[in-house]
This record gives C-alpha cells, sequence and structure tokens, in this order.
C-alpha cells in the first residue's frame, strides 16, 4: 500500500475529516511502510534502470535540481541549507521524496515591484511524514533584498507517537544582515514537555554553551505556546571579534542531528491514544504557526489571499486533520 508522503498532506479543497479517522489511517500507515526504499532492495542493473524514474520523482518534489536561489542568498542561510539537506541525507535512512503539487515546488511573484522566488524542497522517511525546506528571497539587489529559510520536519506520528518533538528553524536576513534566526525542537505531547531522551541530550554542557547569544530576541504569543524552553530566537552578532553566525549554523546541526538519532531510535507502534495525542499537538503546532501575520502579509501582498491560504496549509503548516481523505 501506498500510504506513507499522501496520507497526511493537506489539500485546500478537502473538506476537514475527524480526528479519529486520522488516527486510524496514520495507524495503518505505520504498518505499511516499508523499512527500506525500493531501490535498496533491487539489483544494480534493476536500480540503474529505475534511475530515470528516481530522478523524476525528485524533480517533482523539489529534492533536486540546481538549487539556484541559495547561491545568491545570505550567506549564514546558505550554508544551513546545505547542511540542513547533507545532515538528512547522511544520518537519516530510508529518505525519499515527498511530493508537492506540481505548482507549489518552485514560485515566482511581484512584491511592490519586487522578484519573489521561493524554492521548496520536500522529504519523508519512515520516522518523518515531511521534511520541508523553503528558501525565499524578495528583491534581486545583495545590499536591499530579503533572504528568508524555514525547515519544519513533522514527526510520523503513526510510528513515533509523542515520543519525537517538530524540529523548526527559520532564518531571515535583509540588507545583508541576519535579523532574526530561531530554531527549536518543539513538543507535542499534551503535557507540552520534551521526552527525556530529548531533554538529556539538550541539556549537555556542550549543549547548553552553545545556546549562549548576545542579542537574545522576545518570542511572539503564539510562538511562547508551542517552543520548549530550549528554543532559541536571537540576532546573531557577527564582528571580527564575535562569530555568533557560524555558533548559530553548529547549534543547529547539531539539535539536527541528535533529533534524527533520536527519532530513529523511537519508530515502532505506538497506542492508538498516543498517536491521537501526537496528531492534536502537531495541529496545535499548525494552527499557532498559522498565527504569525508575517508570513501571511508578505505572501498576500504578492500572490493573493487565496493562493495564500492553499500555500499555508498544503505546503508550510499542512494540519493533519484535514488531510485523511
Amino acid at each position: 500500500m501506498r500510504l506513507r508522503g499522501r496520507l497526511l498532506l493537506a489539500k485546500a479543497d478537502h473538506p476537514a475529516a475527524s480526528l479519529e479517522l486520522c488516527v486510524r489511517m496514520a495507524f495503518l500507515a505505520s504498518s505499511c511502510v516499508t523499512t527500506a526504499h525500493p531501490l535498496t532492495r533491487r539489483s544494480a542493473k534493476q536500480r540503474c534502470a529505475a534511475g530515470v524514474h528516481v530522478r523524476r520523482a525528485l524533480l517533482a518534489s523539489g529534492a533536486a535540481g540546481e538549487r539556484r536561489l541559495r547561491r545568491v542568498q545570505h550567506p549564514l542561510i546558505q550554508r544551513l541549507a546545505e547542511g540542513i539537506e547533507r545532515t538528512w541525507q547522511t544520518e537519516l535512512h530510508d529518505l525519499a521524496p515527498f511530493h508537492l503539487p506540481e505548482d507549489l515546488g518552485y514560485i515566482e511573484g511581484k512584491l511592490e515591484g519586487e522578484r519573489v522566488v521561493i524554492e521548496n524542497v520536500c522529504h519523508q522517511s519512515p520516522a518523518f511524514r515531511k521534511m520541508h525546506l523553503e528558501l525565499a528571497r524578495v528583491g534581486t539587489s545583495q545590499t536591499a533584498s530579503l533572504d528568508i529559510l524555514h525547515c519544519v520536519m513533522f514527526p510520523c506520528a503513526g510510528r513515533v507517537g509523542t515520543n519525537v518533538p517538530m524540529f523548526g528553524c527559520d532564518i531571515v536576513a535583509g540588507r545583508g544582515a541576519v535579523s532574526a534566526a530561531i530554531v527549536d525542537l518543539s513538543p507535542v505531547s499534551a503535557s507540552r514537555e520534551l521526552p527525556p531522551s530529548y531533554r538529556d541530550a539538550l541539556q549537555s554542557p556542550e549543549m547548553a554553551a552553545l545556546r549562549r547569544f548576545r542579542q537574545v530576541r522576545e518570542l511572539p504569543a503564539w510562538g511562547r505556546e508551542i517552543f520548549s524552553e530550549f528554543c532559541v530566537f536571537i540576532r546573531p552578532v557577527q564582528t571580527p571579534e564575535c562569530n555568533e553566525e557560524d555558533r548559530f549554523v553548529d547549534l543547529v546541526l547539531r539539535m539536527l542531528r541528535i533529533h534524527c538519532h533520536l527519532a530513529q531510535k523511537s519508530t515502532s507502534t505506538p497506542h492508538l491514544d498516543q498517536v491521537r495525542e501526537a496528531l492534536e499537538g502537531q495541529i496545535h503546532y499548525c494552527r499557532k504557526q498559522q498565527e504569525n501575520d508575517k508570513t501571511r502579509r508578505v505572501l498576500e501582498s504578492a500572490f493573493g489571499k487565496p493562493w495564500t491560504e492553499r500555500y499555508i496549509s498544503t505546503v508550510l503548516f499542512d494540519s493533519p486533520v484535514l488531510a485523511a481523505n
């Protein structure tokens, strides 16, 4: 059965399904996902013959291609985008493309006369139903453009329950400087607490030292309802004496490696009640993220309200309760 990847992909024209149906379908999907990507079980000749089809699948998901946008973005975004994808490829087993709607992988528009470009890359694995990396740029000048990186990893509730949190990272850079950088592992449990294995890893002296930055920013009200106590939201200081951009990249990639390692150890068959709790946690996370007025305003100005609603609910934060049909 080919349930993975399509099961929880929200579509704007779908009516909301019951949470109970979502729980049962997520639970069913966990038992249908194979433990290895089909190509790993084929002969060399079969893998070669299938290569063309895999290439097409990667292109459809945005998982392959020239990745041109990052080459002109802020150096911090370039380094982090490459680091995130490299970590996914080296740390996760059975990585496969996650298919987005064909018109939402690469997007161009206009905002007050300035060119807007968005590139999306999506993958999936047994532990994660969707891993999304979005890069965006408004404007073309190196000194006047707005560069954005957005990354979220959605756990596969039917396989990991509440044992795996949400990974999220965002960077906003304008006029050549980074104005905001945030990273977190956000719990999906009803208690809003991270699993003990994650707490132990993040509380280590080494990780605590990496989380120390000079200019800490205040979280918005919606963010305080979903982010963990280990969330880092900063404006990195970049001077000859203090290189906080490199430290932020180091922090994000270490958190990501911890996340990939612990998530893969957690894959099992959780009880239906835990699946339900995990789905409710993801729904809560997505709803709160959709309250981010800044993201919505920029997208609406460039692409209009109907398109923005579809993009947010389908690509950025597809709520599981909308996608069980």
